[in-house]
């Protein structure tokens, strides 16, 4: 088998058939890494068993496999790499991570990427409307990850200190106290009020007149 160029690429295979073979079978075209062929079969041709030696030629044509391709901001290519083959057809390519990102770069979002899966970071290049796109390169873009200025945090504002108290102000004993006291020691139990200090007085005024009387 040759590729687009006519390079072989796959070494001779040699059928042998028996006295009753009169078709030379189909044969699936094998999985070359790095290429792909629409032609999934060779076709089955007809022959002679009990002829000669027969060459039996068979067109099968590989194609290279297209890349993911990290593009920066300049159009650059910052890394890439080959779509995996499918393991058993060779018309596809199967799911494929993506190439490194450099440390402190990002994929630059809103960009419209076929086949991409950004939750298993893969790239399915496969499409059913045009199945030639698995030749075609994945270009995704990056950049360098900017870092926004750190805002400093608010200061807070001081507490004020809570003025202290004045201490109270200790009460003032009135003068019926202090006359219920000097009253007390004579044994006499008034009651420091005004009614008192008026009975008080009058009783004052008697004892003065049997006084003077008795004199």
């Amino acid at each position: 088998m040759a590729d687009e160029n006519f390079n072989k690429i796959t070494p001779l295979q040699i059928f042998t058939g028996t006295s009753s073979t009169s078709t030379f079978p189909e044969i699936p075209t094998p999985v070359l890494e790095g290429y792909y062929s629409l032609e999934v079969t060779t076709p089955a041709q007809g022959i002679d068993p009990d002829g000669s030696m027969v060459n039996v030629v068979c067109d099968v044509n590989y194609h290279q496999l297209g890349q993911i391709q990290l593009i920066d901001e300049g159009g650059n290519v910052v890394a890439e790499r080959v779509y995996a083959n499918h393991p058993s057809d060779p018309s596809q390519a199967d799911a494929t991570p993506l190439p490194g990102i450099p440390s402190g770069w990002e994929i630059i979002p809103g960009q419209d990427i076929h086949g991409y899966d950004p939750t298993s970071k893969t790239v399915n290049p496969n499409d059913i409307k045009n199945p030639y796109r698995i030749g075609l390169n994945t270009i995704i873009r990056i950049r360098p990850i900017s870092h926004p200025p750190v805002t400093p945090a608010t200061p807070v504002t001081p507490v004020t200190p809570r003025v202290p108290q004045s201490p109270a102000t200790p009460p003032v004993r009135s003068q019926s106290s202090s006359s219920h006291r000097v009253l007390a020691r004579t044994g006499m139990d008034i009651i420091p009020t005004l009614t008192g200090l008026a009975l008080m007085s009058s009783m004052a005024a008697m004892l003065l007149i049997v006084i003077r009387r008795r004199g």
